[in-house]
């Protein structure tokens, strides 16, 4: 008996970076810097523009923080690899997207 393994990657799809995911998909990285916040949370948050995560059947909404714009970028894209990308959730050009990102 065969059995396929899928570790939440699509079989066909081949592994990316980030810049290459965004480009392919249309995507929009959207950083924004943290004003009045106490010193306990990082500078910046990053995530993609209308764009939220499949987990557990849920909807979850999530960005990558950093003290810098990049690192936040850096962990967003961590925390985005092998994840469902739901774009624009709420409309009829819904969009899923497993996400395959080459390590950095």
């Amino acid at each position: 008996m065969k059995i396929e393994r899928f570790r939440n990657r699509h079989p066909l799809s081949q592994a990316v970076t980030l810049e290459e995911f965004a480009d392919r998909h249309g995507l929009v990285m959207e950083v924004r810097e943290r004003v009045g916040c106490s010193r306990d949370f990082p500078r910046f948050y990053a995530s993609f523009h209308r764009a939220e995560v499949k987990e557990g059947g849920l909807l979850v909404s999530f960005a990558g923080n950093g003290d810098s714009e990049e690192e936040a970028i850096r962990e967003y894209a961590r925390r985005l690899d092998g994840k469902l990308l739901v774009l624009d959730a709420t409309s009829p050009a819904r969009r899923d997207i497993v996400v395959n990102l080459k390590s950095s």
